[in-house]
């Protein structure tokens, strides 16, 4: 089964395992351990006193607490990557074992919290030189010559060709399309 949150692809198994442990704990509990999570998300420290503190009250050893920050971690990072809407990530949640509960818990940090996980992210992201200019030219009777200008990482002009048979420029134009219908769905949200 393929979820947005996941980025399209499976559950990775250890998330799976993970989801289990997230369910023993009670909705609170649970809500308690993504407010203390999502602070390093967020640009803020962990707490690591209160984080001690949760694990002794909820009575887990220290690979249960460090399984469930990772799960808990990966759900809001990777559904604020993906743009997953809370209710979706909630319904989600649901499919992979979670009761509502449990999911509506870590759904309200994520909702309260998503847009500066989401700023935090792009602040973060590999970044790259911008093309500056695309032009396409017929080699052949089979083949198309991209010309390409850019700018790399530094800020230096560069200029490459890239050459397609016709059939690769037929897949990379559908491929273009598709990323360009995605970028608009992100947009509208």
């Amino acid at each position: 089964m393929k979820f947005r949150f996941c980025g399209e692809a499976d559950c990775p198994d250890w998330l799976l395992m993970q989801i289990n442990s997230l369910s023993n704990l009670s909705p609170p509990k649970l809500q308690e351990l993504c407010q203390i999570v999502v602070q390093p998300l967020i640009g803020k420290e962990m707490d690591y006193i209160q984080l001690k503190n949760f694990a002794k009250a909820a009575s887990l050893e220290l690979s249960e607490v460090k399984a469930c920050v990772s799960a808990v971690q990966q759900i809001l990072k990777s559904g604020s990557c993906y743009a997953v809407s809370p209710s979706d990530l909630g319904q989600e949640l649901e499919q992979l074992g979670l009761d509502r509960q449990h999911s509506q818990a870590i759904v309200e940090i994520y909702s309260n919290e998503r847009n500066e996980i989401m700023n935090r992210l792009k602040d973060h992201m590999i970044r790259t030189g911008r093309l500056t200019d695309a032009k396409g030219s017929k080699d052949g009777a089979n083949g198309i010559v991209l010309h390409l200008s850019h700018t790399d990482y530094s800020d230096v002009k560069r200029e490459d060709n890239v050459f397609m048979t016709k059939d690769q420029a037929q897949l990379f134009l559908a491929e273009l399309k598709t990323l360009k219908k995605r970028m608009e769905e992100f947009e509208a949200e």
